[in-house]
């Protein structure tokens, strides 16, 4: 499918699943946006042929930015709700604060997760960043980068100390390769572990439910029986015609 593999273009009607994305890319951390700049920068045209495809699409006016409406429209968001967040997302996703989503914005935020924790796609944003090529990232080397972009661009994506902290777990002040890769997929695994955490709940609420049901059919049945029944020495007998009547077993499977 064209949404899974960002090369194919697109041969459906746009949906909600770049809208996921956007909201997946919203709650992404800063080191791992300014990530996914680099490595949409290093990307081969030819990868992200068909994601360039949908951005066309979405740009009904042709002006080569997406704005919110555009992006309302192309999407079809039929709830109120989601059409709110969208634009709570769209201004995080608009990294440069123009108000309209340029190219690199859209890719950025729409890349396939196959291709977000491809190893080989993170070690080409690394190499990106490692501009002498001696297997690790410097505060200088992720300050240059930050001054090819815009001062609100770097204002949302954090100062160098913030970025470096997130990922250097041995604390040498730099961040290496296999660092970086650490992030990018950890980052993954929280995801898929939250989504798994939701469906255990969901199911778990479905299963109290039905139980819940289980529990009050029986009780009303327990109920209406104890209504037209009886004991009388010992006996649980039936109410039924006016007398009291031994209840046979089969009359009481019926009841329940």
């Amino acid at each position: 499918p064209w949404l899974a593999d960002p090369s194919v273009a697109p041969k459906t009607a746009l949906d909600n699943i770049v809208y996921k994305r956007f909201k997946n890319f919203a709650a992404m951390s800063k080191f791992k946006k300014l990530g996914l700049h680099a490595m949409a920068r290093a990307m081969p045209a030819e990868e992200i042929a068909g994601l360039s495809v949908m951005f066309k699409e979405l740009d009904k006016d042709k002006s080569g930015t997406v704005s919110i409406d555009e992006l309302r429209e192309g999407l079809k968001l039929q709830s109120s709700d989601a059409a709110a967040e969208l634009e709570e997302v769209f201004k995080v996703v608009d990294l440069d604060g123009t108000g309209e989503l340029h190219w690199e914005e859209f890719i950025v935020a729409t890349l396939a997760r196959s291709k977000r924790e491809s190893k080989a796609a993170i070690q080409r944003a690394f190499d990106y960043f490692d501009t002498d090529h001696d297997g690790s990232i410097t505060a200088e080397e992720f300050q240059s980068a930050l001054d090819t972009m815009s001062p609100v661009e770097r204002a949302n994506l954090g100062d160098v100390t913030e970025l470096i902290a997130t990922a250097d777990a041995n604390g040498d002040g730099v961040i290496s390769a296999s660092e970086m890769i650490d992030v990018f997929l950890s980052e993954a695994d929280a995801i898929r572990d939250n989504k798994m955490m939701k469906r255990a709940l969901i199911a778990l609420g479905v299963a109290c439910l039905l139980i819940i049901a289980a529990v009050v059919g029986l009780t009303y049945a327990v109920v209406e029986m104890s209504k037209d029944t009886g004991v009388e020495n010992n006996v649980l007998v039936s109410k039924d015609g006016g007398g009291l009547q031994p209840l046979s077993t089969a009359t009481l499977q019926k009841r329940v």
